[in-house]
């Protein structure tokens, strides 16, 4: 329970931010012409699948995996590179306050 509240704000700003560019993705490709040409392509909308009802569970089970588990991936790989970049800045300034240090001393 501790590490969920860690850094809550951070981790939801994240996740938020990527679920908008995502949305907005998906909205303007959904509004082109090459969307337009599948939906013209389409003549009857409520026609019984020809796909066995197994398949069809199968498939949204694997389509509810994949719509968590990329943003859940995307917003983990943005936060380890926010996180290297702070370690890299935090260590160099420690390096530097530490030479600053040495060269007082002597």
């Amino acid at each position: 329970m501790k590490y969920i509240t860690h850094n809550w704000k951070s981790r939801s700003v994240i996740i938020l931010t990527i679920s908008l560019v995502i949305s907005a993705l998906l909205w303007t490709i959904s509004m082109s012409e090459w969307a337009m040409g599948f939906n013209a392509l389409t003549s009857e909308p409520h026609k019984e699948p020809s796909i066995s009802p197994i398949i069809i569970g199968i498939v949204s089970l694997v389509k509810v995996t994949v719509m968590t588990l990329v943003p859940a991936l995307l917003c983990y790989g943005v936060a380890r590179i926010i996180e290297l970049i702070n370690r890299f800045f935090k260590v160099r300034n420690h390096n530097q306050n530490m030479k600053s240090k040495i060269i007082l001393t002597k």
